[in-house]
């Protein structure tokens, strides 16, 4: 139990002319094919878990300011590639210079929010943040500019 937060990408494809006659779509995973038939063939949204965390209150903090005016439980808050580089561009600021991270990525409490000392488990999150977001990156660029969009979502 506590701060749960996930970072969802969509994405966006038209159904081939084969998909429309037959009405089935086929996705590959990783153990299984599964078969779905979409009641919208103009076009199927995909969405999947792109990051999660657990208790990085200041992650969260910095998304609800940015993000909306304060993001309540289990709402989507849509946002564009372009907020998660500069989230990336934060931590890696306060990463080389840990000095900064209570002016810059403040934490925040909560309900069940974790700790929020300046420890090595505050700045772990922050690789891991950074990590994340470099992969999600190359994905970026295989796409054109808007091709995913991005949604975050936290409960607790």
């Amino acid at each position: 139990m506590g701060l749960d937060m996930y970072l969802k990408r969509q994405s966006y494809c038209r159904p081939t002319e084969a998909m429309k006659t037959n009405g089935e779509l086929s996705i590959i995973g990783v153990d299984t094919e599964i078969k779905i038939k979409p009641t919208n063939l103009s076009r199927i949204i995909i969405e999947e878990d792109a990051v999660y965390w657990c208790k990085a209150n200041q992650i969260h903090n910095w998304l609800s300011n940015q993000i909306e005016d304060g993001i309540t439980s289990c709402s989507d808050y849509y946002f564009s590639f372009g907020t998660l580089k500069e989230l990336r561009a934060v931590c890696k600021e306060v990463l080389d210079n840990n000095a900064l991270a209570e002016e810059l990525l403040p934490t925040c409490q909560g309900p069940f929010f974790g700790e929020t000392d300046y420890d090595e488990w505050y700045f772990a999150e922050l690789e891991y943040t950074v990590r994340m977001i470099d992969q999600l990156e190359k994905d970026e660029t295989k796409h054109e500019e808007g091709y995913f969009d991005y949604k975050y979502w936290a409960w607790w």
